[in-house]
């Protein structure tokens, strides 16, 4: 404004310099007229200057909001020599690849489509767009960019809610084909986005031209920026690009994880995976091979628990790293207790990865409505009460319930596996016929390969227990020293690690003091099923989850597996750090409970750390990580 005015002044100057001496003698009236011209000529000029500042500022600041917040905007690039050199012209290239970026729209974008017959008048302009037409695995964003000669799919919905206030869906149906191949210049959207046919459709898949090697776990595999298959959907949907040019701008053409740009590797990239008949693999057979070689030894179960079948694919990280890291060595059979029932393909997706070893998943027992029909309207009231459920409302695994005199709350589903892995879990028919069960929590995740055998210390020691943590959290109170003493007619007030030895030990209770009972961390351990199976350590189990109403977690797993340990011996419960066993098990934010790692997330501390250093993890299980841990 102040440029504007400014050039008013000097041009109103320079106008009254070179007007001839006449002009300049004449009335007043007329010098008082030039000068009210000159100066509007001047405001108008800067009226015209500023809306076009105005304007510029604000298209600009749209540009750049859209460019910044395009969490893919700068690296889509392939390799070009020009790099960040490239015009600004080549940036805005609708179909240019590289350093140029993508831009999203092809076909025509015409604006005289309008019907005047159903025009609505004063209809003000919203910004409306469409989503997916209620067809979300057809009506996808490649699909939505694409037209016929006269309309882009897109801009087509968009208009039709926005100009004639149609809905989503009474514009998706007009704007779409009815039929595959249908000509009509209203109808650039496929079949794909008809609501009413779309359903019928079967998505097609990608995989980048190769179906033997760009499989659904190649697509998984990920770096420290992207997803692969997320990499190509976002430069195929978002930029318009077809997938051969997708798969070829996201994969490596030889395994080289230098470019984040690129997280596919070869068996995507369509250059190369012509000539496989299957996914890239990495041969494992004499890498990280234990010295002396791992024995596998009799009646040895690996065991875990989950709630219901949608962890499937944390399952999958979770044992295929353990098979990585330790069970490819040994092949012990695997029982994954459940609390809702598994379909027979997910069972056979979860055997396909923890293969060769023998794959079990068990139901634990009771559904919740038999659990509500073994209970009295009395407990039924109280449990509905104390999970908060609402009139009208059934009780679900999934209600957050309060613990009477407690600040603990816990949804009932983590409530009932407290109460599951603290007595019913011992003599379950599962695993009735083993002898020793090694406990991997569903989200214990494997960093390393194993040196080291846990289980030749456990069987050849004859161990009751041992564990990767110690302690776990701690039980107190008077009621624990009455059960222990009804059970064992003693208690322990104390239980600690002997640091020299590596093994438990306990301090006793006299009868005024009050137990404050520190435990075996739960993620992972192995226990002696025998011991545990023992009458007087079933009685104290039993205790343990004998409370005054149903599914308390006052009492938990980690205490019924530490008491009874101790009770029979503490010197035969060992620690896995102290007799040089290095797990590596990153769980709850720590690596074996202990230290903090440089990543917390499993995902990251995968793509920036793991997935270099550890071959055989990378091997056998990039494209199943992830989860966090």
């Amino acid at each position: 404004l102040i440029h504007c005015l400014n050039y008013t002044m000097t041009t109103t100057s320079s106008l009254r310099s070179n007007t001839s001496q006449n002009e300049r003698s004449n009335t007043k009236r007329n010098k008082t007229s030039f000068v009210k011209k000159t100066i509007l000529l001047g405001l108008s000029f800067c009226t015209i200057t500023i809306c076009i500042q105005i304007c510029v500022h604000n298209h600009t600041a749209t540009i750049h909001s859209q460019w910044n917040n395009d969490d893919d905007a700068h690296t889509i690039a392939i390799s070009s020599p020009q790099g960040d050199a490239k015009s600004n012209a080549e940036m805005t290239n609708k179909n240019s690849i590289g350093d140029k970026g993508y831009n999203g729209h092809n076909g025509h974008n015409h604006d005289d489509d309008e019907d005047t017959t159903t025009k609505k008048k004063n209809t003000p302009i919203q910004r409306i767009k469409a989503n997916n037409c209620g067809c979300p695995k057809t009506c996808t964003e490649s699909i939505k960019v694409k037209g016929n000669e006269h309309f882009n799919c897109q801009t087509r919905l968009d208009k039709l809610m926005r100009r004639y206030n149609h809905t989503e869906e009474e514009a998706c149906i007009s704007a779409s084909q009815e039929e595959e191949g249908q000509i009509n210049e209203l109808k650039p959207c496929g079949i794909e986005c008809h609501p009413k046919l779309c359903h019928d459709l079967k998505p097609k898949e990608i995989d980048c031209g190769c179906p033997h090697s760009c499989d659904k776990i190649a697509l998984a595999k990920r770096n420290h920026k992207f997803i692969c298959k997320d990499r190509i959907e976002k430069l195929m949907f978002k930029y318009d690009v077809d997938e051969m040019e997708a798969c070829a701008t996201a994969s490596q053409l030889q395994l080289d994880d230098s470019d984040g740009s690129k997280p596919c590797e070869p068996e995507c990239h369509p250059d190369v995976c012509h000539n496989m008949t299957e996914r890239t693999q990495i041969d494992i057979s004499n890498i990280d091979i234990p010295n002396p070689p791992f024995i596998r030894y009799d009646g040895v179960v690996i065991v875990t628990k989950i709630l219901r079948p949608l962890h499937i694919d944390l399952l999958k990280q979770t044992f295929c790293l353990f098979n990585a890291a330790y069970n490819r060595h040994v092949n012990y059979d695997i029982v994954i207790f459940t609390t809702m029932p598994w379909k027979e393909e997910e069972i056979e997706e979860l055997r396909s990865v923890v293969s060769p070893a023998k794959l079990t998943v068990s139901l634990e027992g009771l559904s919740l409505e038999e659990h509500l029909a073994s209970m009295t309207k009395e407990e039924v009231s109280a449990l509905e009460h104390r999970c908060n459920v609402k009139p009208g409302e059934n009780l679900t695994w999934f209600h957050h319930c309060n613990e009477i005199n407690s600040p603990h709350v816990s949804n009932l589903g983590y409530a009932w596996q407290a109460e599951f892995r603290s007595y019913h879990i011992w003599n379950h028919p599962a695993i009735s016929e083993y002898k020793y069960m090694m406990w991997l929590d569903a989200d214990a995740m494997c960093t390393k390969s194993w040196d080291k055998d846990p289980m030749k210390l456990m069987v050849e020691n004859d161990l009751v227990l041992m564990y990767d943590q110690f302690p776990g959290g701690v039980s107190r109170g008077q009621v624990l020293k009455d059960k222990m003493i009804n059970t064992y007619n003693r208690s322990v007030c104390k239980i600690y690690l002997e640091q020299e030895k590596g093994y438990l030990a306990v301090e006793e209770c006299d009868e005024e003091r009050i137990p404050a009972v520190r435990q075996v961390y739960g993620f992972h351990h192995i226990t002696n099923l025998e011991v545990y199976r023992k009458p007087i350590h079933q009685k104290f189990l039993k205790a343990v989850i004998t409370n005054d109403y149903k599914f308390s977690r006052l009492w938990d797993d980690q205490l019924a597996v530490t008491v009874p340990a101790v009770m029979e011996d503490p010197k035969r419960a060992w620690d896995y750090r102290i007799h040089g066993l290095n797990a590596g098990i990153h769980h709850n934010g720590r690596v074996d409970g202990k230290e903090k790692p440089q990543y917390i997330n499993y995902i990251n501390a995968w793509v920036h750390g793991h997935k270099k250093n550890w071959t055989a993890g990378r091997a056998m299980c990039d494209g199943l990580v992830a989860a966090i841990g």
